[in-house]
């Protein structure tokens, strides 16, 4: 245009067209090569299928996580839009009301434990199971599963946590939060833990949003474990808890741990203190969306009498 004797400038002015629209160049010369540049591989649009598959409980970002421990680079966006073009995509589940606690804040593993009952249903009747697990790795350390729910039953979910994880020795300074239920307020339980020197945390009365961390882990249980099968009578019920112990510390991944399993994490914070770093920062930014978010709930809630 310019060697014609008129600058680009001013024949797009003149003639109303965009200066963009002039300069733009097609990386393609049609539609069809566009989107081949574009496309996802399908052995990774499979990959993605099958973890839902196996992962049924599962929704876009711990599929993207799986595929990224497991050395595929890939973003979340995609994942997203490859589960929603494939129907497998699950409903938006929002937390909302959750309180700043005046308890005891973990700010490493093995500082405090937590532990409560929830009930699975079996064929044959109602079976009950008591866990302890680490309020700060998220890891299960124990349990115990019986058809009752007594103080002995919670001191054995204690017992097995100790072997399990400590072999047999009991931490300095650890704290174990509980509610007020019947078997943890009972002399036989709290003389327990004087003996083995743990100390004892309960929460308030009628607050079970105090105890939201092992509430929270019981429904994951149930949800990605319980739910989707069925337990026939207490050793099928074993059997299943079992297996959802080990694939709980080992492979699910937990959204607060930076989509890591606890051990994945545990392997993490022990050995590499720039993760550790990194991590309370990530800590820090979850805590600071869920004070955000509250915020802005409690502010769109408000109703205006004046």
């Amino acid at each position: 245009m310019y060697n014609n004797g008129i600058e680009v400038k001013n024949a797009c002015y003149y003639s109303g067209i965009n200066r963009i629209t002039y300069y733009y160049r097609r990386r393609h010369e049609n539609i069809e090569d566009r989107r081949s540049s574009t496309r996802i591989d399908n052995s990774i649009i499979n990959k993605i299928i099958e973890l839902c598959k196996e992962r049924i409980t599962y929704g876009y970002n711990r599929i993207w996580a799986l595929l990224r421990n497991s050395g595929i680079n890939i973003a979340r966006k995609t994942v997203y839009k490859i589960m929603k073009n494939n129907n497998l995509t699950l409903p938006l589940h929002n937390h909302k009301n959750r309180r700043e606690l005046k308890l005891l804040i973990a700010d490493k593993p093995e500082m405090l434990i937590e532990t409560d009952i929830t009930y699975i249903p079996t064929n044959n009747g109602i079976t009950y199971l008591m866990c302890i697990k680490d309020a700060f790795s998220k890891e299960w350390y124990g349990y115990n599963y019986n058809a009752s729910c007594t103080a002995r039953d919670a001191i054995n979910a204690i017992d097995d946590a100790i072997i399990r994880k400590f072999n047999g020795i009991v931490p300095e300074n650890i704290t174990l939060r509980t509610d007020n239920g019947p078997q943890y307020i009972s002399k036989e339980f709290n003389n327990y833990l004087k003996t083995m020197n743990i100390k004892h945390e309960y929460i308030e009365r009628e607050t079970p949003e105090e105890n939201g961390d092992i509430e929270s882990f019981h429904n994951s249980i149930k949800t990605d474990y319980i739910w989707i099968n069925e337990i026939n009578n207490f050793n099928d019920g074993k059997i299943i808890i079992e297996k959802a112990f080990y694939d709980y510390n080992n492979i699910r991944l937990h959204s607060t741990l930076d989509y890591y399993s606890p051990l994945q994490f545990l392997g993490k914070w022990n050995n590499d203190s720039s993760f550790r770093e990194y991590y309370r920062g990530f800590l820090k930014n979850l805590k600071d969306g869920y004070r955000r978010r509250n915020s802005n709930y409690y502010k769109r809630s408000m109703i205006n009498v004046s």
